[in-house]
């Protein structure tokens, strides 16, 4: 019997990056109807519990928390079901103080650099009449809700969304290609939330992290990139920032543009210096110059449409997984433009 290699027993495979996109959009749909069968039960009706929900903040907060352990359960039982360290699996490795800066002008570039593309989107969409429904009560304007907001929306996402996109999805395609990994687990991620005015800002924002995990090889930069993004809007909304700066409909657009042009480039450009100086710090250490992604990749990496129908699986959880949030983007939109 063939022995499995340490990369082979701990990496993720494309079928299990299907498989735990699936399990976790199941898992976040299901917890979404449960609690709000609960939350009408409690309210005595469908519109005692929408109200309740645009004017009740621990209603909200306690939604997200529940959806986030939802998905961390679906990804702790996939690992189980493999009998790996969940750890190891997502490739939570140690990250240097050269890495650890480098995430932390990823993501502050990454905020600054598609803020304005998100308020684009918003004002196209507001001019179709689509109304994004956001509740009311979700708001941070208080210390102890600032607080709570760092806690639930910020941290807690930070880790378990990372530990499901940029660890499981990301490398289980990267067997595909590096750039088809990135690109998929992008897409994934932003058609998770589910959000129509954020789809487009939540897909470049996974690029970037996507890009990160594999620049370091470990996913604790996206994690901090992740982190650092749902914070400072917290912490924005506590001060009373107004992260547009005043800038009207017209004046919007053309900060779109000119912010993502240069946050993009600075971007490619931070990225250039730490594979210089992440190169010259390996060198003389006995390690070697690349990173822990390549030294991963398969010497025959096997077609994509082969990797696609491995063991017959993956495309019918990846097919279930993105049909599904596709649906619910469609209802969420409709609902949004005619609700």
């Amino acid at each position: 019997m063939k022995t499995a290699t340490p990369d082979q027993s701990i990496r993720p495979r494309p079928k299990d990056s299907a498989a735990v996109f699936f399990f976790a959009v199941l898992a976040n749909l299901g917890v979404q109807l449960l609690f709000t069968v609960g939350l009408i039960a409690y309210a005595g009706g469908l519109e005692a519990a929408l109200n309740l929900l645009q004017t009740d903040f621990a209603a909200n907060i306690a939604a997200a928390v529940l959806i986030q352990c939802a998905m961390l359960a679906a990804l702790l039982l996939w690992t189980r079901s493999r009998k790996l360290n969940p750890l190891s699996a997502v490739r939570a490795a140690p990250l240097k103080p050269l890495g650890i800066g480098y995430a932390v002008l990823m993501g502050l570039t990454a905020l600054f650099g598609f803020m304005f593309v998100s308020f684009a989107a918003d004002y196209l969409f507001s001019l179709i009449g689509y109304d994004a429904g956001m509740p009311e009560a979700l708001s941070f304007d208080t210390a102890g809700k600032m607080i709570v907001g760092l806690l639930a929306a910020a941290l807690l996402p930070a880790v378990v969304e990372e530990c499901v996109f940029r660890g499981v999805l990301l490398r289980g395609l990267e067997r595909a290609g590096k750039r088809r990994a990135v690109l998929l687990s992008a897409a994934a991620f932003a058609l998770m939330h589910m959000n129509p005015a954020q789809t487009v800002h939540q897909f470049l924002l996974g690029i970037a992290l996507a890009v990160a995990a594999v620049e370091t090889g470990s996913l604790l930069a996206p994690m901090i990139m992740h982190f650092l993004n749902n914070a400072l809007v917290v912490v924005w909304e506590y001060a009373g920032v107004d992260p547009s700066f005043g800038a009207n409909s017209s004046q919007i657009f053309w900060l779109a543009c000119v912010t993502f042009l240069a946050g993009t480039g600075i971007m490619i450009g931070i990225t250039a210096l730490y594979r210089k100086w992440n190169k010259a710090q390996l060198k003389g250490t006995g390690i070697g110059c690349r990173s822990s992604v390549s030294e991963e990749s398969q010497p025959n990496k096997p077609c994509f449409k082969a990797l696609l129908f491995e063991e017959r699986n993956t495309v019918t959880f990846g097919l279930a997984a993105s049909v599904a949030v596709v649906a619910v983007w469609i209802f969420v939109f409709v609902s949004g433009l005619f609700g």
